[in-house]
């Protein structure tokens, strides 16, 4: 069976496309600090920039060298940087949206504790019965 050339490339482009598909799931969150967002954005900003850039000059240097290409195929180079930038963005979406249902479940304990609370106190002040000794129930 003939191994196809293209292969490694087409698996970078695979997994770049089912991390797109899993961050299209998320909306964008504001309840990360700032600097999560802003080492996410500079990341991917200049480090990719300067991946495909160092790559693509080491590349035609070494075609203009020896006459042939070392690597065949760019994207084995580029695509896994990509998918990193992609990662973390993804895992900075998860901590906002676990930061935010956190966030719900203590809000909601807390209004329960109230409830609670008031129903306590309301029991406690109910007027005693003359005859028995027990609370008087009212409906």
């Amino acid at each position: 069976m003939k191994q196809d050339k293209a292969l490694p490339g087409l698996i970078c482009e695979g997994i770049f496309l089912y991390s797109l598909a899993a961050i299209a799931c998320f909306k964008q969150r504001d309840n990360v600090r700032v600097t999560c967002h802003m080492i996410v954005y500079m990341f991917g900003t200049t480090v990719l920039t300067v991946v495909n850039a160092v790559a693509l000059i080491t590349e035609m240097m070494l075609q203009a060298e020896n006459g042939y290409r070392r690597v065949k195929d760019l994207r084995l180079i580029v695509l896994p940087f990509e998918c990193l930038f992609l990662m973390g963005w993804l895992c900075l979406q998860t901590y906002g949206y676990c930061l935010e249902k956190k966030t719900r479940i203590r809000q909601q304990r807390d209004r329960k504790r109230t409830v609670e609370l008031n129903l306590s106190v309301a029991q406690e002040l109910q007027p005693l019965s003359e005859t028995n000794g027990s609370r008087v129930q009212q409906s």
